[in-house]
């Protein structure tokens, strides 16, 4: 009834994106505001220039999903997050205050939130957009 192929990515494919993903890291490590917005948008944007596309190559891929499922799960949910990431990234950003034990006393401390470089995202095969896409906006 169903079929399982196999698409094989050379290990130099991997390593050679790897290694230009951290390359682009390292150009601009600390983003502003502006720049992770702008990012967000475009990446929302292109979500939903694809919706469609991406609803029909989902359910094709299950075979027999309908594309309501596909649709209500992966695409709205996933652009939901995408919305609520770029209300939120600038509170996410802002440096937050800590406590410092008596002893260390006048010092201050606080997080500053940073990127920490480039990530691997391993997502399950039920829900493809939301379970990637998420983690790395």
């Amino acid at each position: 009834m169903f079929e399982t192929q196999e698409a094989p990515t050379p290990k130099e494919d991997l390593l050679k994106h790897l290694r230009l993903m951290r390359e682009a890291h390292l150009e601009n490590p600390m983003p502003d505001l502006e720049k992770r917005k702008d990012r967000l948008r475009r990446l929302l944007e292109g979500f939903q220039e694809r919706e469609e596309a991406f609803t029909q190559s989902i359910s094709e891929d299950f075979g027999l999903r309908s594309t309501f499922e596909t649709a209500n799960y992966d695409i709205t949910t996933t652009i939901g997050d995408l919305k609520h990431q770029l209300r939120n990234v600038a509170r996410w950003m802002r440096p937050r205050k800590r406590s410092v034990p008596l002893y260390l006393l006048p010092g201050r401390a606080r997080l500053l939130p940073q990127p920490l470089g480039v990530v691997g995202v391993i997502s399950p095969w039920n829900f493809p957009l939301i379970l990637s896409i998420a983690p790395v906006a």
